[in-house]
C-alpha cells in the first residue's frame, strides 16, 4: 500500500549531525514547519512527509525553491543537489547545520 510505504519512510526524523539537513517548509497558509532529513533523501521523501504529516494529497501541491524561484518537478533530485545548487556549487554551507527553505504551493 502506497500510504504505508510513505508512513514508514518518514516515521523517524534523523538526529542532527553529519549527513543531515534541516528543511524549513513554508506551507500554503503561511505556516512554517521545520524538519530534519537525510542529505541523501530525495524530494519524493519530502513529498511523502507532507502527505503523511500534513494531509496533502499527491497532486494537490508543488515544491518550490523561493530564490531564484523554481518549481521542483523531479522527485528524484536529492537534497544534497539542492544544497549544492543553493550554494552555487560551493558546497552546503560549511560549519553548522545546513538548511534549505522550500515553499509548498497548492497545485
Amino acid at each position: 500500500d502506497k500510504e504505508e510505504v510513505a508512513k514508514e519512510e518518514v516515521a523517524t526524523e534523523p538526529e542532527e549531525g553529519e549527513g543531515v539537513v534541516m528543511l524549513r517548509l513554508r506551507l500554503p497558509a503561511g505556516d512554517e514547519v521545520s524538519r530534519r532529513f537525510r542529505i541523501s533523501d530525495s524530494l519524493l521523501v519530502v513529498r511523502r512527509y507532507l502527505m503523511v504529516a500534513h494531509g496533502f494529497s499527491d497532486e494537490s501541491f508543488h515544491i518550490v525553491v523561493p530564490f531564484p524561484r523554481q518549481m521542483l518537478t523531479d522527485d528524484r533530485v536529492s537534497l544534497e543537489t539542492l544544497l549544492l545548487d543553493a550554494a552555487g556549487g560551493r558546497g552546503g554551507g560549511g560549519a553548522g547545520e545546513q538548511r534549505i527553505l522550500l515553499f509548498i504551493e497548492h497545485g
